[in-house]
């Protein structure tokens, strides 16, 4: 069958005028045609009826051809479907158990302790990672005894922070906080302490999975700011600044420090 062809019998018009049509100019020719008569006009009868149910049956069977395909058509569509899904949940499956594979390989290494998977972003686990690969260049991970560290516990990461520092092999107190039910997200450090504990102090934080958004020394009427100190714990004022990254730790230097605190700086710790 030519493609004209079909096209004409899948067509609407053949459909529901062409056939109809036939039929009926059939019927009344029949009507009025004496066969006995006129046996010629009987014949044309006999072959327009013929063509109607020839077409019809053709028609029939075009339709049926055409459910046929439009089934095939929504059968492919739904199995491409399924396989897309089977596809993009194997893809986010994958991700899942090498995202498990670098957050047990993080915390094999110490980094992100105690710290839930669930909590844990993209960017956070390679900063984690980051940071003990850092520490793991230093000469020591741990800060000269002249260095005292005090931690201003936090109810909302305090296990966290305790778990870094005490893993870190740091000497260190704990304090009473000012902000006990804000985040840990600063680090105060002593005129006399040198950047290289301040570095090795943010890393370990960093490694397990604390943001920090300060690093500054103590201020100008601080009665700290001569010692051998650093304090680790919270300021608000800070909260939207830039976290620190790896890189920003390990490229600071005297003059990369924030400014001091001005006196009416707020709350802290």
């Amino acid at each position: 069958m030519s493609p004209e062809l079909s096209k004409l019998l899948a067509s609407h018009t053949f459909h529901y005028f062409i056939v109809p049509a036939l039929a009926l100019l059939s019927g009344l020719a029949g009507l009025f045609i004496d066969p006995k008569k006129n046996s010629k006009a009987a014949f044309l009868v006999i072959g327009v009826l013929a063509s109607a149910a020839i077409s019809a049956t053709i028609l029939g069977y075009t339709d049926d051809q055409n459910n046929d395909m439009d089934k095939q058509a929504q059968a492919k569509t739904i199995r491409e479907q399924k396989e897309k899904i089977d596809s993009e949940a194997g893809m986010l499956k994958d991700m899942s158990a090498k995202m498990d594979s670098v957050l047990l390989l993080a915390q094999q290494k110490g980094a992100l302790a105690a710290v839930k998977p669930s909590e844990v972003d993209r960017p956070r686990v390679q900063q984690a990672l980051a940071a003990s690969v850092a520490l793991g260049q230093q000469a020591t991970s741990a800060v000269p005894g002249g260095t005292e560290i005090q931690y201003f516990s936090k109810d909302i990461d305090k296990a966290v922070v305790l778990k870094a520092l005490h893993d870190a092999g740091f000497r260190f107190a704990e304090k009473e906080p000012q902000l006990p039910n804000s985040r840990t997200n600063a680090i105060w450090v002593g005129d006399p302490v040198p950047l290289s504990d301040a570095k090795v102090v943010a890393l370990t934080l960093i490694r397990a999975g604390v943001q920090i958004h300060a690093i500054m020394r103590f201020r100008e009427d601080s009665k700290h700011r001569d010692q051998h100190l650093i304090e680790i714990g919270a300021y608000p004022s800070v909260e939207n600044d830039p976290v620190w990254t790896v890189e920003r730790v390990d490229a600071l230097s005297e003059n990369g420090l924030p400014p001091r605190e001005p006196k009416d700086s707020g709350g802290r710790l």
